[in-house]
């Protein structure tokens, strides 16, 4: 008789519909306390509000696979990269970058971006090589200087 689970019903508090299986323990129905009722309307208020946030927000950021697109994007940071590292170590030394170790830095680029750009599947990258390695240049040059020589030992 008191092993049941009656089912107890959340009508009047949320309006929706809601029921809570019970243990009674051989004592009948409890009563649910005032408290309890209030903090499982607030735990379906805020359950309620995260999903609502979630489904409206949607996905930040969904890419369309493109191997074009990686393998370009890929090449740049390598680009940049690289170059960096030449630049970085021309400045410990306290001397000029390597011109062959930049030109083989850009040889890597190009190749790579040509491979990329072959597979014909772009749909973010849509600039052309050299707008791209332009690009990538710039970024170097401003990671690696200082006009205000705030940067220099």
């Amino acid at each position: 008789m008191g092993t049941e689970s009656p089912e107890i019903s959340l009508d009047r508090d949320l309006g929706a519909g809601l029921s809570v299986p019970h243990e009674t323990h051989g004592r009948g129905v409890r009563r649910v306390p005032i408290e309890e009722r209030g903090e499982t309307k607030m735990r379906v208020i805020a359950i309620s509000a995260v999903l609502v946030s979630a489904l409206a927000a949607g996905p930040v950021f969904a890419f369309v696979p493109s191997k074009c697109d990686s393998g370009i994007t890929k090449a740049a940071g390598k680009k940049v990269a690289c170059k960096a590292g030449v630049t970085a170590g021309a400045q410990k030394k306290g001397g000029t970058p390597d011109s062959a170790k930049l030109a083989k830095c850009t040889d890597k680029f190009t190749k790579a971006c040509s491979k990329a750009k072959a597979a014909g599947d772009c749909k973010v990258q849509t600039q052309t090589c050299a707008q791209i390695e332009t690009e990538a240049d710039s970024c170097v040059s401003t990671i690696s200087s200082s006009p205000s020589g705030a940067f220099l030992e």
